[in-house]
C-alpha cells in the first residue's frame, strides 16, 4: 500500500518537515500550524478570500475590493523543488467551511469565492508539477450536517467542470461518524476513523467501497492501529498530527 499524510505537521523546521514528509510513499504538501498559525485549518481556508476573514476563531463578512487569492503554504517552493512526481494536498471541505458561520445568508457568497480559490490553486499546481495529484477534502463537521452532503457533491462537481482537475484524484477525509450513504459523493477515495465504527457497520463501508477506502493503520502520534485490511490500496495516520508534541519518526 501507498502511504500519505492527512493534512497538517507539528513541526517548526520547514527541513525537519520536508525529511519527514520524504519517508511517505505519496509526498504530502502540509501545513505546518506551530510554525505559523494561519495555517491552521479554518484560518488557512479563509486566507486570500474576497469578503471573508478568519480573526480571533470567528468568521468576518466585509466587502473588499480584491481579488481572490489561490492557497499559499509554507512548504509550497521547497515542497515543489523536492517533488516532482505525484503528490497530494488537502483543503477543508465546503460543508465543515459553511458551518463555521453565523452568517448563512452568505453561504452561497462564501463557496463561490472558495471554490474559485481551489481553482486557483490547483492551476498554480499545475504550473509547477504537472504530474498526477490528489485533493482531499477535510469534512469532520459532515457527520452532524450530513442534510447538507449535497453541496458537497456540487461542489466537486463543479471543480471536476473547472478542467484544472483532470490529473486529480479526489478523496475525502472525515474524523467524525458518518451514518447515510457515502457512495453519493462523488471522490475516488475516502479516509474515515474505523474506531468509530462497530464491526458490523466497517464491513459493511467495506464491502460497499472495497479500493475507495483508505487504511487509516496509525494514529496521529504514529503509534500502529490494528486496522482490519481487505483491499485497501492506500494507508494514512488518523489526523491531528499538527498537535502532537514527539512525532513518531517511522510511522508505516
Amino acid at each position: 500500500m501507498k502511504s500519505f499524510l492527512i493534512g497538517s505537521l507539528p513541526f517548526k523546521d520547514k527541513k525537519i518537515a520536508l525529511d519527514f514528509i520524504r519517508k511517505i510513499d505519496l509526498p504530502t504538501l502540509c501545513t505546518l500550524p506551530q510554525l505559523d498559525e494561519t495555517e491552521f485549518m479554518l484560518h488557512h481556508a479563509f486566507l486570500g478570500l474576497k469578503n471573508f476573514s478568519y480573526v480571533r476563531n470567528r468568521v468576518h463578512f466585509k466587502p473588499r475590493h480584491e481579488s481572490i487569492k489561490p492557497f499559499e503554504f509554507l512548504l509550497e517552493k521547497d515542497f515543489f523543488n523536492s517533488f516532482t512526481d505525484e503528490y497530494k494536498w488537502q483543503v477543508t471541505g465546503p460543508v465543515s467551511l459553511i458551518e463555521t458561520m453565523e452568517m448563512h445568508e452568505y453561504d452561497n457568497q462564501l463557496l463561490e469565492e472558495y471554490l474559485e480559490k481551489i481553482i486557483l490553486t490547483q492551476r498554480k499546481f499545475n504550473q509547477l508539477n504537472p504530474s498526477k495529484n490528489f485533493l482531499f477534502f477535510d469534512e469532520p463537521m459532515l457527520g452532524t450536517a450530513s442534510e447538507l452532503v449535497a453541496i458537497l457533491v456540487r461542489f466537486i462537481n463543479r471543480l471536476k467542470e473547472s478542467g484544472e482537475f483532470d490529473n486529480t484524484t479526489f478523496g475525502m477525509h472525515s474524523c467524525s461518524k458518518l451514518d447515510f450513504d457515502i457512495t453519493q459523493i462523488p471522490v475516488d477515495l475516502f479516509a474515515l476513523d474505523y474506531t468509530l465504527y462497530d464491526s458490523d457497520e466497517w464491513n459493511e463501508l467495506q464491502s460497499k467501497l472495497t479500493e475507495k477506502l483508505v487504511a487509516i493503520t496509525a494514529d496521529s502520534n504514529g503509534e500502529k492501529l490494528n486496522y482490519p485490511l481487505m483491499s485497501e490500496q492506500y494507508q494514512s495516520t488518523s489526523c491531528g498530527q499538527a498537535l502532537v508534541k514527539n512525532m513518531v519518526q517511522e510511522i508505516f
